[in-house]
């Protein structure tokens, strides 16, 4: 009876440390730092400038998001930090750019939703449309929402998202 308690303590203890250096490993491969304008800088350092409000540090070191080494969640995370950068800056026009470069990882609807929101605040409600329309066929239940009929009550205020009223 000990001697089984023993080989059960021993095995837990042989998967608990097989899992900690899996761990361990992919978190030193995942966070992988590249070179960028001769410093060297990872996707966290590109969140601590964006945290500290150096909007102008993430968007200068946005070639970071176009390494295709970086796991699809970081490029995401990227890209996130990016578009934050350019609305704070209150340029929708590239941030709708970015958010678009971002629908080529994860095509989301609410992603979409929000792309096309940024596209409305920088190009109107036509270029939003235009754009909803485009991926409308990617997700077959939101083309119930009848968009012109949307487009019949623009003064009320924004089709896609409120956040930009």
């Amino acid at each position: 009876m000990m001697i089984k308690k023993h080989i059960l303590l021993l095995s837990s203890l042989v998967v608990i440390l097989i899992l900690a250096t899996v761990l361990i490993i992919y978190s030193k491969s995942s966070s992988e730092e590249i070179k960028v304008s001769g410093e060297s800088i990872s996707v966290s350092d590109l969140e601590n400038y964006y945290l500290k409000g150096d909007y102008d540090a993430v968007i200068a070191n946005a070639e970071i998001c176009e390494d295709k080494s970086l796991h699809e969640l970081e490029r995401l995370d990227c890209y996130r930090y990016l578009q934050g950068a350019y609305i704070k800056k209150g340029e929708y026009l590239k941030a709708a750019e970015v958010c678009k470069d971002s629908l080529k990882i994860s095509l989301d609807v609410n992603d979409v939703q929000f792309c096309a929101a940024l596209i409305e605040k920088a190009q109107g409600q036509d270029s939003a449309i235009e754009f909803w329309k485009e991926y409308q066929k990617e997700f077959p239940r939101t083309a119930e929402v009848d968009v012109e009929g949307l487009r019949s009550v623009k003064g009320t205020g924004k089709l896609f998202y409120p956040w930009f009223r």
